[in-house]
């Protein structure tokens, strides 16, 4: 079931499961202040580090052909990551610029719940139609990486280097402009910010409000980056694009499944996959750092501590409540 032998990069499964686990712990507190597009991040980052996790196990020093179904589904999930996380940093950014706009009143009921709703298609739906808008350019079913596992097929057009590149960029970019906004906002507010906040009945603190900010920056840092370069990439290897025909052309032999040993890979090619694969890891341990030790999570460990000690250690509890 998993790779022949020890792998010879057993950080990157041990990675993947810690920040699996690590994206959940500030949910509890999250969970409380029901942003959509913050819970979203938690669900795309821990899906994804999951697959990973599995996916590098699984083809640890091998490219047997195997799980068929399950590289059907996941190489679509971890395409859609490419498209939420950057839909969720625009989510989170047009929110703060909103909230910190002095002409900004409180949000009714109904302006509440179109903003979900408007969050839920950016966050979920909307890399749901991207997943399905793949297969425009799908050559063929997958491809099996060596110590990384099954990925994406892409054929080389400009019909893919427009879908798959241009677009997440853009929505990056829309994200900075209203990150833009919301800090000169936050400037020139800086003094009496909080209460500001307050008349806006908001839910947001100060405190959480630059956490979410940092969160969406690093987000659009990190996407931009990862998006720029492959846009760099394909544009510098353009000569090796091909025209997008027919239909049936791009699809022919469409069940084929192509194996990549690390000896076939490139040096340089094999680097700039690990520098891609770690954006994922390294953007959830920033978000785990930014809300796992907020006032609001240390409220929560604290009454979880007093909750296990009153129940393992009665008489301590009570001794200190005397």
């Amino acid at each position: 079931m998993f790779g022949h032998g020890s792998p010879q990069h057993p950080e990157l499964p041990a990675a993947s499961f810690i920040c699996a686990f690590l994206v959940l712990v500030p949910l509890p507190a999250l969970w409380r202040a029901g942003n959509v597009a913050t819970l979203s991040i938690i669900a795309w980052l821990f899906v994804v580090n999951v697959i990973r996790g599995v996916n590098t196990l699984i083809w640890a020093n091998n490219i047997d052909l195997r799980l068929p179904v399950w590289c059907d589904i996941t190489t679509k999930i971890l395409l859609g990551e490419t498209i939420a996380l950057p839909a969720a940093a625009v989510c989170i950014c047009s929110y703060l610029a909103a909230v910190s706009d002095v002409r900004t009143a409180s949000a009714t009921l109904e302006q509440r719940r179109r903003r979900k709703l408007f969050e839920v298609f950016m966050c979920y739906i909307l890399p749901m139609i991207w997943m399905a808008l793949h297969y425009i350019v799908q050559g063929h079913r997958y491809d099996i990486i060596e110590h990384l596992g099954c990925q994406a097929t892409v054929y080389p057009s400009w019909v893919a280097l427009v879908l798959l590149t241009i677009f997440p960029l853009v929505l990056a970019l829309v994200a900075f402009a209203y990150a833009v906004i919301a800090i000169r906002n936050f400037y020139r507010r800086r003094i009496d910010f909080e209460k500001h906040l307050q008349s806006t009945n908001s839910s947001l603190s100060r405190g959480r409000y630059l956490r979410l900010m940092l969160l969406a920056s690093t987000e659009m840092i990190f996407d931009t980056t990862a998006n720029a370069y492959t846009l760099s990439f394909n544009l510098t290897n353009a000569g090796v694009m091909l025209p997008y025909t027919s239909w049936a052309d791009v699809h022919s032999n469409f069940s084929r499944v192509q194996p990549y040993p690390l000896v076939l890979i490139p040096t340089f090619a094999w680097r700039e996959m690990l520098v891609l694969w770690w954006i994922t890891p390294v953007s959830t341990i920033l978000f785990f750092c930014f809300f796992a030790f907020g006032r609001e999570s240390m409220t929560i460990y604290r009454n979880w501590y007093e909750t296990l000690r009153a129940r393992f250690f009665p008489r301590s509890a009570k001794a200190k409540a005397g």
